[in-house]
């Protein structure tokens, strides 16, 4: 018969014979002699998980470490809406790593290049193409999109490549940041497309939609952490952007409510995928009674409600593959 004290300390030594290291947690307890975590409830050491970051990923800057922590940070806080969408956010994080964006220094990152050289290279370039391959990029790289790096866009003299240089960039940052929340890609790509039209067709100078699509940048940036105001995580964000597509949706509802159906939809469409569910008409008709059932459970107005089934249904689709690697 083996006593709870002597498995513990069996486990204790089968974790340090493979490398790990044991400290007593009142050692590291809010008040303890070497204390790591605010309160109890903490589930993250932070500066063990910032010294984890910054071995695994030895030339990211400190600004990007910053941001790792707080994005997991935030995702692992025990008064989050749902600690079930919690814990998968987590597992999803541990796999497909946390993604983040950041200006990068030049010298470690980009062979040969300064945020300088790149702009030194648009007044020799014939086309938007050159000043990236001059600067050693295959592709543009959406990190570059620092309020640093928009200012000295914003006083290219060569104003037509400072146009091309933005649309190739934000085209590349959507794609990015939004490529699982329909509503907000279209957003961003309609927002996108508008200002280019109006400058294509000359309704407006190219000053102008210079200034428009830096804004858009910088709107984008501040979205980035819109989920965490929002009480949301991601997945959660995505279908109450669906949900709420149409604005008097909000004002009927309310947003409490709104947030209170988006966090259910999103565990039960979760728990209702099967492999390649999105390619099964079958599954695809028992989710979209599932969208139908809880729409109606939070009196969502039926004027409107066919069309905010279908969209659900397309954003699950959109977040299919990251749910079949969990």
């Amino acid at each position: 018969m083996i006593t709870e004290d002597q498995l513990e300390q069996l486990a204790i030594q089968w974790f340090q014979d493979t490398g790990w290291n044991y400290v007593h947690g009142a050692v590291i307890a809010p008040e303890g002699v070497a204390a790591e975590r605010e309160d109890f409830r903490a589930v993250v050491l932070k500066g063990r998980l910032a010294e984890a970051v910054r071995r695994l990923n030895p030339k990211l800057p400190e600004s990007a470490v910053e941001e790792v922590v707080h994005v997991v940070h935030v995702v692992t806080k025990p008064e989050h809406i749902s600690l079930a969408a919690n814990n998968r956010e987590f597992h999803r994080m541990l796999i497909n790593g946390v993604r983040v964006e950041y200006a990068k220094h030049m010298r470690d990152a980009l062979p040969g290049a300064s945020f300088k050289q790149i702009l030194d290279n648009a007044v020799k370039a014939e086309d938007v193409q050159d000043i990236f391959k001059m600067a050693g990029l295959e592709r543009p790289n959406i990190g570059l999109l620092s309020d640093e790096f928009l200012e000295d866009v914003r006083r290219m003299e060569k104003k037509n490549l400072a146009v091309e240089l933005l649309e190739r960039l934000l085209q590349h940052k959507i794609k990015a940041q939004t490529r699982t929340n329909l509503v907000q890609e279209k957003k961003y790509s309609d927002r996108l497309i508008e200002a280019l039209r109006k400058y294509h067709n000359r309704m407006i100078e190219s000053s102008q939609v210079i200034e428009e699509m830096i804004q858009m940048a910088k709107d984008m940036q501040a979205a980035m952490k819109r989920h965490e105001e929002l009480g949301l995580n991601l997945d959660e964000e995505a279908f109450y952007d669906a949900l709420a597509d149409r604005p008097e949706v909000l004002l009927s509802m309310g947003d409490a409510t709104l947030k209170k159906l988006a966090s259910e939809l999103t565990e039960k469409l979760r728990n209702s995928t099967t492999v390649d569910w999105q390619f099964r008409e079958s599954v695809r008709a028992k989710m979209r009674i599932l969208i139908r059932q809880l729409l109606r459970k939070y009196k969502y107005p039926p004027e409107g409600c066919e069309e905010a089934i279908a969209l659900v249904l397309a954003q699950a689709q959109a977040l299919a593959d990251d749910w079949s690697a969990l």
